[in-house]
């Protein structure tokens, strides 16, 4: 038989046993799952230690801390001794983490605005994505593409992941756009012959104003009233929103006009007495 205390051979690392007398090694017990005990000759359960919160071991007997496993980056866990991985929660869509072994859910970063994050379980910032060009998101935390803010009519934005309202710009005077996200200047349509607008961001055709009666404009995207022609000096129109200085209509046989921009024949005066219009003359030829 054993002669002295030093035959008796302690339980190794990992395991513990609560039995005295204890002939065999199989009644050293092993740690759970989600502890591990340094010890040797452990004599309580409570010489296993708990994996701290953010980490998990899924195995028996575990001699060190190194054997539990860090939560990975993007998600979190507050439990202790934890022995599953599924006790890592994963940071809810519109945040990431990108560390492992979080603890808490104030490691989840929010996205930041001008961006959503439509999974869990983000581990990296990009990704959060930008909102697409012709929208903005004033918001963070966002979690979905629909979060994110069409520019208004009579605006536009060609860059993605704006982050405020400013960030939609005014259609030019002489443009307007009537549907809503536009992403390109080129989206802006140009008031059309005969018409112009002063007005920026204009959002309706009904911006562009007709060039008056007596005059007319041939170009498109008209930004001021004064770039519509007026008919020269012996001719009127009573068109209104006229594209071609064709619909100016000379004075008529024996009369003259010195008024340009005249919108009626009423400015054309008879010739006086013992004289005639040269323009009767060439009609004659």
């Amino acid at each position: 038989g054993s002669q002295s205390e030093d035959d008796c051979v302690d339980c190794d690392r990992g395991k513990y046993s609560v039995s005295a007398g204890a002939s065999s090694v199989e009644t050293c017990q092993d740690c759970v799952s989600g502890k591990y005990s340094p010890a040797l000759g452990a004599d309580s359960a409570a010489a296993c230690i708990s994996c701290g919160a953010g980490k998990f071991s899924t195995s028996l007997s575990s001699q060190s801390e190194s054997a539990c496993v860090s939560c990975d980056a993007g998600t979190y866990s507050s439990s202790t001794g934890a022995s599953t991985a599924e006790t890592c929660v994963p940071c809810i869509a519109g945040t990431f983490s990108t560390t492992a072994g979080a603890v808490s859910i104030t490691s989840c970063i929010l996205c930041s605005k001008g961006k959503y994050g439509d999974a869990s379980g983000a581990s990296r910032e990009d990704m959060c994505q930008d909102c697409e060009a012709g929208k903005y998101l004033a918001t963070e935390g966002s979690d979905a593409a629909t979060d994110c803010t069409l520019c208004g009519e009579g605006k536009y934005s060609a860059t993605s992941g704006g982050t405020e309202a400013a960030a939609c710009i005014d259609c030019l005077a002489g443009k307007y756009a009537a549907q809503q996200g536009s992403n390109e200047e080129s989206d802006c349509i140009l008031c059309g012959m005969g018409k112009y607008s002063s007005e920026t961001g204009a959002s309706e055709a009904g911006a562009c104003q007709l060039c008056v009666a007596g005059k007319f404009s041939a170009a498109r995207g008209n930004d001021a009233e004064a770039d519509c022609q007026a008919c020269g000096a012996g001719k009127y129109s009573e068109m209104v929103g006229s594209i071609s200085e064709s619909n100016c209509v000379p004075c008529g046989l024996g009369k003259y006009s010195t008024r340009s921009g005249a919108s009626s024949a009423d400015v054309c005066v008879s010739c006086g007495s013992g004289k005639a219009s040269k323009i009767s003359v060439l009609w004659r030829v």
